[in-house]
């Protein structure tokens, strides 16, 4: 049917357009009371809840929009202060250096001073430490954090970890004056933190659930052990740990990046999410057995095998992963990737999701061959699989068949032609015609092997 206001107007003679020009000409012609500022008519608490949302400028830039709007952003509840940081590659030598832009504590201090709320949500502060000399500068801002009640602090000095300079000692003398019974997640990156601190903090944070320590030397042995804790997220990303013990705890999710280590799990049943990544990652597919005969009740594994795993020659024996409904893997193209996948594929009945994503794979020019799809392992339970920097060589179509192979229910592949995690920069050009070409080998090799029911998606 025609549109209504296409229609000829017989009274006069004339057609009405289509064009809204008119509709809009005749709303600039009304009064002025139509453009009511109905938004500060609502209540502080709602206003204030949406000038958190903003960043901090762009929170104090709101001081403009009406008298009343003057000091709202003051009473805030998310403050976040970053330094810039940008990654240069220099062509000529290979290098890549980080590069830190000018960060000025003052007004840092400034906004905090403003500051007129009793508590905050969140804190987050990035800051490259230059010297001794600005600690007592940080043991302002942590002790600012904690009078107004912080629930969520964020204190990340990696950036001067990565240039060498001077950690931050975060110890537990320094927290022993302050309440910290409203504090839900703590983020230490880049800090001097031993095991001994951390403990004394899930010993005083009674409420806290979040802990996440990274790029620390100083964190060598941890012990999480009680059921009166409330953690439930855990994650440590180091290079020096010898000991994590997690006993007896409530813990859900874990997150480990960092060297082959000793981690003991007992009576952790409510631990179901779980990831690796690391030399600690291929240790767990070497010792798969082992690894999970602590975590059977695991419904979601994560292993990121880039940069740190061997090619095997065969493969261990792979435990039965009955619980199992989730499965990430990120690979480089020297793993053994189909028969990794197809191992995991038999030792997880109830996999639902399976997501993969590579990091270096190359394009080959010759013809791709098709290898022989079996049906010895049908797999009942898989509905979606994500195939993440594909270029259509015979790694990632090795896996691609071996899936569509064995998955008789699938209900969908996503095949995501853009890489994953690029740290180099990569022509424009170059890099729109790749992803050309791998969109059409998706096409070209895996639409005819599609089963009835199964949805291809390419990005």
């Amino acid at each position: 049917m025609a549109s209504t206001s296409a229609l000829p107007n017989k009274r006069k003679g004339v057609v009405d357009p289509v064009s809204e020009a008119p509709l809009m000409k005749a709303s600039l012609s009304r009064k002025t009371h139509c453009l009511e500022d109905r938004l500060s008519n609502l209540p502080d608490e709602i206003l204030v809840s949406i000038v958190s949302r903003l960043k901090l400028k762009q929170q104090a830039r709101t001081s403009v929009l009406a008298r009343s709007w003057r000091h709202l952003w003051t009473f805030t509840r998310s403050l976040k202060f970053a330094i810039r940081k940008r990654i240069k590659f220099y062509q000529n030598t290979g290098h890549v250096k980080l590069d830190v832009g000018n960060f000025s504590s003052g007004w840092v201090n400034q906004a905090l001073e403003l500051h007129r709320g009793e508590t905050i949500a969140e804190m987050s502060i990035k800051f490259s430490l230059h010297d001794e000399s600005f600690e007592h500068v940080v043991d302002g801002w942590i002790s600012f954090a904690f009078q107004k009640r912080v629930k969520r602090l964020e204190l990340d000095f990696s950036s001067g970890w990565l240039q060498g300079r001077q950690n931050y000692l975060f110890n537990a003398k320094r927290l022993q004056n302050y309440r910290l019974d409203s504090l839900l997640s703590l983020n230490i990156c880049g800090a001097t933190v031993t095991g001994e601190d951390l403990e004394y903090i899930l010993s005083v944070c009674p409420f806290l659930e979040e802990l996440a320590v990274s790029c620390s030397r100083s964190l060598v042995n941890f012990t999480v052990t009680g059921r009166s804790l409330k953690i439930k997220y855990l994650q440590i990303y180091t290079h020096d740990l010898e000991s994590l013990n997690i006993h007896d705890v409530n813990l859900v999710a874990f997150r480990y990046c960092g060297p082959k280590t000793s981690i003991s799990f007992k009576n952790t049943l409510c631990l179901v999410n779980a990831a690796f990544s690391g030399l600690y990652a291929s240790y767990v597919v070497k010792k798969l057995i082992k690894v999970m005969s602590s975590l059977p009740q695991l419904e979601v594994l994560s292993l990121d095998l880039c940069g740190y795993f061997k090619n095997f020659i065969c493969f261990p024996e792979f435990p039965m992963l009955r619980n199992l409904r989730e499965l990430e893997l990120k690979l480089i193209r020297l793993v053994s990737s189909v028969r990794l996948c197809r191992n995991l594929l038999r030792a997880s009945p109830l996999l639902s999701r399976l997501r993969i994503a590579f990091l270096d794979l190359r394009e080959t020019k010759e013809d791709v061959k098709r290898l022989q799809r079996g049906h010895e392992h049908p797999h009942k339970f898989l509905k979606v699989f994500e195939l993440i920097g594909f270029v259509g060589c015979e790694v990632d179509l090795g896996i691609a068949w071996c899936v569509l192979g064995s998955a008789v229910a699938l209900g969908q592949i996503t095949i995501d032609t853009r890489k994953p995690e690029k740290l180099f920069p990569q022509d424009p050009d170059e890099k729109k015609a790749a992803r050309a070409r791998a969109r059409a080998r998706a096409r070209q090799y895996l639409e005819t092997s599609l089963t009835l029911g199964t949805k291809l998606v390419i990005h």
